[in-house]
Protein backbone atom coordinates (compact mmCIF):
# COMPACT_ATOMS: atom_id res chain seq x y z
CA UNK A 1 0.00 0.00 0.00
CA UNK A 2 1.26 3.17 -1.29
CA UNK A 3 1.08 6.66 0.89
CA UNK A 4 -1.40 9.06 -1.03
CA UNK A 5 0.36 12.22 -0.62
CA UNK A 6 4.06 12.88 1.17
CA UNK A 7 5.71 15.28 2.73
CA UNK A 8 8.07 16.69 0.25
CA UNK A 9 4.36 16.84 -2.24
CA UNK A 10 2.90 19.33 0.44
CA UNK A 11 6.21 21.87 0.63
CA UNK A 12 5.95 22.27 -2.75
CA UNK A 13 2.62 23.27 -2.76
CA UNK A 14 3.39 25.72 -0.03
CA UNK A 15 6.12 26.65 -1.81
CA UNK A 16 4.29 27.25 -5.20
CA UNK A 17 1.80 29.94 -2.95
CA UNK A 18 4.83 31.46 -1.33
CA UNK A 19 5.81 31.93 -4.50
CA UNK A 20 2.88 33.56 -6.06
CA UNK A 21 2.26 36.09 -3.11
CA UNK A 22 5.81 36.76 -3.98
CA UNK A 23 5.54 37.98 -7.51
CA UNK A 24 1.96 39.41 -6.86
CA UNK A 25 4.01 41.59 -3.98
CA UNK A 26 7.59 42.35 -5.61
CA UNK A 27 7.18 41.44 -8.90
CA UNK A 28 3.60 42.78 -10.34
CA UNK A 29 3.60 46.51 -10.41
CA UNK A 30 -0.39 47.72 -11.07
CA UNK A 31 -1.16 49.89 -13.67
CA UNK A 32 -4.33 51.20 -12.57
CA UNK A 33 -6.41 51.68 -9.14
CA UNK A 34 -8.78 48.76 -9.77
CA UNK A 35 -5.70 46.30 -10.64
CA UNK A 36 -4.34 46.82 -7.14
CA UNK A 37 -7.67 46.43 -5.80
CA UNK A 38 -7.08 42.63 -7.80
CA UNK A 39 -3.59 42.19 -6.90
CA UNK A 40 -4.33 42.94 -3.57
CA UNK A 41 -7.09 40.42 -3.20
CA UNK A 42 -5.19 38.05 -5.02
CA UNK A 43 -2.25 38.38 -2.19
CA UNK A 44 -4.64 38.10 0.44
CA UNK A 45 -6.13 35.09 -1.26
CA UNK A 46 -2.69 33.69 -1.48
CA UNK A 47 -2.27 34.43 2.27
CA UNK A 48 -5.12 32.54 3.07
CA UNK A 49 -4.94 29.16 1.37
CA UNK A 50 -1.19 29.02 2.33
CA UNK A 51 -1.82 29.50 6.05
CA UNK A 52 -4.89 27.07 5.73
CA UNK A 53 -3.15 24.29 3.89
CA UNK A 54 0.30 24.39 5.69
CA UNK A 55 -1.97 23.95 9.16
CA UNK A 56 -3.73 21.05 7.12
CA UNK A 57 -0.52 19.39 5.57
CA UNK A 58 2.35 20.11 8.81
CA UNK A 59 0.00 20.75 12.06
CA UNK A 60 -3.63 18.57 11.67
CA UNK A 61 -2.77 16.43 8.95
CA UNK A 62 0.24 14.15 10.88
CA UNK A 63 -1.54 13.94 13.74
CA UNK A 64 -5.47 13.29 12.93
CA UNK A 65 -5.57 11.89 9.10
CA UNK A 66 -3.66 10.48 6.60
CA UNK A 67 -4.80 9.38 3.15
CA UNK A 68 -3.23 5.82 1.83
CA UNK A 69 -4.33 4.09 -1.52
CA UNK A 70 -4.96 0.15 -1.66
CA UNK A 71 -3.40 -1.22 -4.66
CA UNK A 72 -3.67 -4.72 -3.85
CA UNK A 73 -6.60 -7.48 -3.22
CA UNK A 74 -5.22 -8.00 0.36
CA UNK A 75 -8.39 -6.69 1.81
CA UNK A 76 -11.18 -7.60 -0.72
CA UNK A 77 -14.04 -7.31 -0.25
CA UNK A 78 -13.78 -4.64 2.17
CA UNK A 79 -11.12 -2.51 0.83
CA UNK A 80 -10.93 -3.11 -3.13
CA UNK A 81 -7.68 -2.47 -5.27
CA UNK A 82 -7.42 1.36 -5.99
CA UNK A 83 -9.70 2.57 -2.86
CA UNK A 84 -8.80 5.64 -1.15
CA UNK A 85 -8.79 5.50 2.94
CA UNK A 86 -7.83 7.30 5.76
CA UNK A 87 -6.31 6.68 8.90
CA UNK A 88 -5.75 8.06 11.74
CA UNK A 89 -2.07 8.33 13.47
CA UNK A 90 -3.32 9.54 16.91
CA UNK A 91 -5.86 6.81 17.29
CA UNK A 92 -4.04 4.01 18.51
CA UNK A 93 -1.97 5.87 20.47
CA UNK A 94 -5.22 7.03 22.46
CA UNK A 95 -7.21 4.36 22.46
CA UNK A 96 -5.87 0.67 22.42
CA UNK A 97 -5.99 -1.32 19.53
CA UNK A 98 -9.04 -4.04 19.67
CA UNK A 99 -9.43 -7.18 17.79
CA UNK A 100 -10.96 -6.40 14.29
CA UNK A 101 -10.07 -3.12 13.67
CA UNK A 102 -7.99 -2.33 10.29
CA UNK A 103 -4.31 -0.78 10.45
CA UNK A 104 -1.81 0.58 8.47
CA UNK A 105 1.45 -0.42 9.36
CA UNK A 106 5.25 -0.75 8.33
CA UNK A 107 5.71 -4.07 6.81
CA UNK A 108 7.79 -6.53 8.81
CA UNK A 109 11.34 -7.29 7.36
CA UNK A 110 10.21 -11.10 7.28
CA UNK A 111 6.85 -10.12 4.93
CA UNK A 112 9.39 -7.67 2.99
CA UNK A 113 11.60 -10.58 2.08
CA UNK A 114 8.89 -12.89 1.53
CA UNK A 115 6.70 -10.36 -0.95
CA UNK A 116 10.19 -8.89 -2.67
CA UNK A 117 9.13 -5.93 -1.41
CA UNK A 118 11.02 -2.59 -0.55
CA UNK A 119 11.98 -1.02 3.21
CA UNK A 120 9.41 1.74 4.06
CA UNK A 121 6.64 -0.13 2.62
CA UNK A 122 3.19 0.58 4.16
CA UNK A 123 0.47 -1.90 4.56
CA UNK A 124 -2.87 -2.60 5.35
CA UNK A 125 -4.47 -5.80 7.29
CA UNK A 126 -7.17 -6.34 10.04
CA UNK A 127 -6.06 -7.17 13.85
CA UNK A 128 -7.28 -10.73 14.69
CA UNK A 129 -5.54 -10.80 17.83
CA UNK A 130 -4.01 -8.08 20.32
CA UNK A 131 -1.52 -9.11 23.26
CA UNK A 132 -2.97 -11.96 25.50
CA UNK A 133 -5.71 -13.25 22.94
CA UNK A 134 -5.42 -16.78 22.64
CA UNK A 135 -5.76 -17.27 18.56
CA UNK A 136 -6.44 -20.32 16.70
CA UNK A 137 -7.54 -20.57 12.73
CA UNK A 138 -9.59 -24.43 12.47
CA UNK A 139 -9.92 -25.13 8.83
CA UNK A 140 -10.43 -21.16 7.55
CA UNK A 141 -12.83 -20.85 11.42
CA UNK A 142 -11.44 -18.56 14.01
CA UNK A 143 -10.94 -19.12 17.40
CA UNK A 144 -10.29 -16.44 19.51
CA UNK A 145 -9.75 -17.43 23.46
CA UNK A 146 -11.91 -20.45 22.78
CA UNK A 147 -15.02 -18.95 20.97
CA UNK A 148 -16.00 -18.85 17.57
CA UNK A 149 -15.68 -15.91 16.05
CA UNK A 150 -18.15 -14.53 13.23
CA UNK A 151 -15.72 -13.02 10.22
CA UNK A 152 -18.59 -12.01 7.99
CA UNK A 153 -15.51 -9.61 6.08
CA UNK A 154 -13.66 -12.55 5.09
CA UNK A 155 -13.44 -14.03 2.10
CA UNK A 156 -11.46 -17.32 1.15
CA UNK A 157 -11.96 -17.96 -2.50
CA UNK A 158 -11.86 -16.17 -5.35
CA UNK A 159 -13.39 -16.26 -9.51
CA UNK A 160 -10.42 -18.61 -11.13
CA UNK A 161 -8.49 -19.09 -8.00
CA UNK A 162 -8.11 -22.58 -5.74
CA UNK A 163 -10.69 -21.69 -2.53
CA UNK A 164 -7.38 -22.15 0.40
CA UNK A 165 -8.70 -24.00 3.52
CA UNK A 166 -5.78 -23.99 6.25
CA UNK A 167 -5.40 -24.41 10.24
CA UNK A 168 -3.11 -21.65 12.08
CA UNK A 169 -2.07 -21.85 16.06
CA UNK A 170 0.38 -20.09 17.68
CA UNK A 171 3.00 -22.09 19.50
CA UNK A 172 6.29 -21.14 21.43
CA UNK A 173 5.70 -17.27 20.19
CA UNK A 174 5.49 -17.97 16.64
CA UNK A 175 2.89 -18.40 14.29
CA UNK A 176 2.49 -21.80 12.46
CA UNK A 177 0.09 -22.80 9.49
CA UNK A 178 -0.64 -25.51 7.28
CA UNK A 179 -2.81 -25.79 3.72
CA UNK A 180 -4.89 -28.48 3.31
CA UNK A 181 -4.88 -30.20 -0.25
CA UNK A 182 -7.88 -30.53 -2.67
CA UNK A 183 -8.98 -34.09 -1.54
CA UNK A 184 -9.12 -32.22 2.36
CA UNK A 185 -5.46 -33.42 3.45
CA UNK A 186 -3.51 -31.52 5.96
CA UNK A 187 0.04 -30.35 4.77
CA UNK A 188 2.80 -29.56 6.57
CA UNK A 189 2.97 -26.87 9.45
CA UNK A 190 4.98 -24.29 8.28
CA UNK A 191 6.44 -20.80 9.66
CA UNK A 192 7.85 -17.65 7.78
CA UNK A 193 7.41 -20.76 4.74
CA UNK A 194 9.80 -23.11 6.40
CA UNK A 195 8.66 -26.50 7.17
CA UNK A 196 8.72 -27.03 10.78
CA UNK A 197 11.46 -29.43 12.05
CA UNK A 198 9.02 -31.30 14.73
CA UNK A 199 5.44 -31.79 13.14
CA UNK A 200 4.05 -33.86 15.70
CA UNK A 201 5.27 -31.27 18.80
CA UNK A 202 3.16 -28.38 16.53
CA UNK A 203 0.26 -30.73 16.34
CA UNK A 204 -0.20 -31.52 19.41
CA UNK A 205 0.69 -27.97 21.15
CA UNK A 206 -2.06 -26.16 21.97
CA UNK A 207 -2.55 -22.72 20.54
CA UNK A 208 -0.79 -19.81 22.94
CA UNK A 209 -1.62 -16.32 23.28
CA UNK A 210 -0.42 -13.25 21.36
CA UNK A 211 2.87 -12.07 22.82
CA UNK A 212 3.23 -8.63 24.52
CA UNK A 213 3.43 -5.68 22.29
CA UNK A 214 2.64 -7.72 19.36
CA UNK A 215 -0.55 -8.14 17.09
CA UNK A 216 -1.34 -10.86 14.94
CA UNK A 217 -2.96 -9.20 11.08
CA UNK A 218 -4.64 -10.98 8.52
CA UNK A 219 -5.82 -9.71 5.34
CA UNK A 220 -10.06 -9.94 4.67
CA UNK A 221 -9.02 -11.69 1.16
CA UNK A 222 -7.61 -14.82 2.47
CA UNK A 223 -5.97 -16.59 -0.72
CA UNK A 224 -4.89 -13.62 -1.46
CA UNK A 225 -3.31 -12.12 0.87
CA UNK A 226 0.68 -12.36 2.25
CA UNK A 227 -0.01 -11.85 6.33
CA UNK A 228 0.20 -12.78 9.84
CA UNK A 229 -0.35 -16.88 9.19
CA UNK A 230 2.90 -16.78 6.68
CA UNK A 231 5.15 -13.54 8.26
CA UNK A 232 4.10 -13.76 11.82
CA UNK A 233 3.76 -11.22 14.66
CA UNK A 234 3.38 -7.61 14.07
CA UNK A 235 5.18 -5.49 16.30
CA UNK A 236 3.14 -2.24 18.17
CA UNK A 237 5.62 0.25 17.26
CA UNK A 238 5.53 -0.67 13.67
CA UNK A 239 1.83 0.68 13.93
CA UNK A 240 1.11 3.86 11.77
CA UNK A 241 -2.42 4.10 12.34
CA UNK A 242 -6.36 2.80 12.72
CA UNK A 243 -8.11 2.94 8.81
CA UNK A 244 -11.70 4.56 9.69
CA UNK A 245 -12.93 5.94 6.70
CA UNK A 246 -12.76 4.85 2.76
CA UNK A 247 -13.06 7.81 -0.02
CA UNK A 248 -12.34 6.68 -2.88
CA UNK A 249 -14.00 5.80 -5.64
CA UNK A 250 -17.73 7.24 -4.50
CA UNK A 251 -19.34 3.93 -4.21
CA UNK A 252 -17.09 2.79 -1.20
CA UNK A 253 -17.24 5.78 0.43
CA UNK A 254 -17.82 4.84 4.08
CA UNK A 255 -16.51 4.40 7.53
CA UNK A 256 -14.28 0.95 8.40
CA UNK A 257 -15.76 -0.75 10.83
CA UNK A 258 -14.78 -4.04 12.95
Amino acid sequence: MLVFSSFWFHLLVVASLLAARYVLTVRLKPSSEAMRVRINDARETCDSVSVTLFALFFLIQPFVAQAYWIPTGSMENSLPINTRILASPLAPKVVPVRSGEVLVFNAPTKALQLSNGQEGEVWVKRCIGTPGQVIEIKKNVLWRDGKIVAEPYAIWSSPGAFPITYDMKLVGNAVYSRVYDSMGIAGLWTQAEVMAPDQNAITAAASGPVPSNKFLMLGDHRNASLDGHVWGFLNKDAIVGRAFVSFWPPRQIGTIGR
